[in-house]
C-alpha cells in the first residue's frame, strides 16, 4: 500500500483503457526522449539535447538506458519510467515558468501543472521526494523574491497534492507514513 501506491493508480487507468496489455505505459515512454530533449534543450542547446538523446536511446545496458525502461518499465510495470516522467516534466514546467529560470510568465494553469507533475512523481515513486521538496523551495523561493505571489500559490497547491500520499497510506494500510516506511 506504501510502497510506489501512484504505480498501482497509472496501472489501473491504464488497464482500463487499454485492457490486459501495457500501451499506456509504452505511451509515456514514447514521450520520454521527446520530453528529455526538451528539457535538456532549455539548459544547455538544440544541438546538446540532439545528441544527449541519441545517445540515451542508443545505450543497449544500464540504469539510464532507454532500451531497459521499455523492456522491464513496460513489461513488469515498475513505476521509475513514469514517476521519472512526471519528475521531468514537472521540472520543465518549472524551468519554463520561472523568469530567473529562463523562463516565462505563463498562465497560472501551467505553473500549477508544474506542482501536479512534481507531486505526481513522488507519489509514483517515493524516492523523488528529496528532489521534489529541494526543488519546490527553490520555485517558491524564487517566486517570493520576485514577488510573484499567485505563481507562489498556484505552484504550491499543484504541489500539496502531494499531501495525498500518507492519507493513502494511513487510510489503505492503517498505519501513517509520510512517505514510506
Amino acid at each position: 500500500y506504501w510502497f510506489t501506491p501512484g504505480t498501482r493508480y497509472f496501472r489501473m487507468v491504464e488497464k482500463l483503457i487499454y485492457g490486459e496489455t501495457n500501451f499506456g505505459y509504452m505511451f509515456i515512454l514514447s514521450l520520454l526522449p521527446i520530453l528529455l530533449f526538451y528539457l535538456i534543450k532549455h539548459l544547455t542547446s538544440a544541438r546538446w539535447a540532439i545528441i544527449a538523446i541519441v545517445v540515451y536511446m542508443a545505450i543497449p545496458i544500464g540504469s539510464f538506458s532507454y532500451l531497459q525502461y521499455v523492456a522491464n518499465g513496460a513489461k513488469l510495470g515498475y513505476g521509475e519510467a513514469i514517476g521519472g516522467f512526471c519528475y521531468f516534466l514537472g521540472v520543465l514546467l518549472a524551468l519554463k515558468t520561472q523568469p530567473r529560470w529562463g523562463g516565462v510568465n505563463p498562465s497560472l494553469s501551467l505553473v500549477w501543472l508544474s506542482g501536479v507533475a512534481l507531486a505526481a512523481s513522488m507519489f509514483v515513486r517515493p524516492n523523488f521526494s528529496i528532489a521534489v521538496i529541494w526543488l519546490g523551495l527553490a520555485y517558491a523561493y524564487a517566486s517570493f523574491v520576485d514577488g510573484h505571489y499567485k505563481k507562489l500559490v498556484a505552484f504550491s497547491i499543484g504541489l500539496s497534492i502531494a499531501l495525498w500520499m500518507p492519507f493513502h497510506n494511513w487510510y489503505y494500510g492503517g498505519e501513517f507514513y509520510l512517505i514510506s516506511s
